[in-house]
């Protein structure tokens, strides 16, 4: 049987391409649940279900960005009906979804004629999706899983050394506490990791698609779906698990 590790690939933010880089911003009625625990730890904390913040959130649109069908914000997608469609099929059951509201908004007052050829309205057509994932599993070997942040790290650590936890406020929403404490345990991104090896007999059999319980932000997908997924027009960067961090470097300088 083949291993797990060759099954699956990280699906990768990388701020290039139509996945891209947050090409929106939050709009100040926006009330971001992780923010506080964030600001007061300094560390990345993120949603493991769709939060009541994000229904019916609003979004906002620089209009010197090109449009895009999906927008990568690290615990959720944002993404365009067409891909919504997609997903469901694809990964019937393994998604909630609740509907944003759009709105479009020159950042630099003046400039909308000059940026005309990147902002028509035409383009952003609704509606569009928030897209959370249900699935997280805590099926990896923190220890034999190897980490370096970038070229600028040169020893190599496992990942355990990089794993941290969160201490979260009494009235921290339910939706991003993720241990038994009450508190936030998370792993930096592991689109760095320099290998990432999986515990055994943790995945179930068949599993499509699943996130993981301490970085909901990191999704795996069957590598052969991920291929069917991008020739269905779904727009993927998707890294081995073998080396991911060579794979994202090569992809980095393929991209210059």
């Amino acid at each position: 049987m083949m291993a797990p590790e060759a099954q699956y690939v990280l699906i990768a933010h990388t701020g290039y391409g139509d996945e891209g880089c947050p090409l929106v911003e939050f709009s100040p009625e926006y009330p971001d649940i992780t923010k506080a625990a964030r600001e007061a730890s300094g560390r990345d904390v993120y949603r493991n279900q769709l939060t009541d913040d994000l229904q019916n959130a609003t979004f906002v649109f620089d209009c010197q960005t090109s449009p895009s069908s999906i927008y990568h914000f690290k615990d959720f997608w944002l993404i365009k009906e067409t891909n919504k469609q997609i997903l469901a099929q694809a990964f019937p059951d393994q998604f909630d979804f609740a509907q944003a509201i759009i709105e479009l908004r020159l950042k630099t007052a003046g400039k909308r004629d000059y940026y005309s050829h990147y902002w028509k309205e035409a383009d952003y057509p609704g509606p569009f999706w928030i897209a959370k994932l249900r699935t997280q599993i805590d099926c990896i070997a923190e220890e034999s899983t190897g980490f370096k942040w970038r070229r600028e790290q040169l020893e190599e650590t496992s990942l355990s050394e990089n794993a941290y936890e969160v201490e979260l406020p009494p009235d921290a929403d339910v939706g991003i506490r993720n241990t038994n404490s009450g508190n936030y345990r998370g792993y930096p991104d592991l689109k760095y990791a320099t290998q990432i090896v999986f515990r055994p007999g943790i995945i179930p059999d068949g599993s499509k698609i699943f996130g993981l319980t301490y970085c909901p932000d990191c999704i795996f997908i069957q590598r052969d779906l991920s291929e069917k997924l991008k020739s269905d027009g779904y727009n993927l960067i998707t890294l081995g698990c073998g080396s991911p961090g060579q794979e994202l470097d090569r992809y980095y300088y393929q991209m210059r």
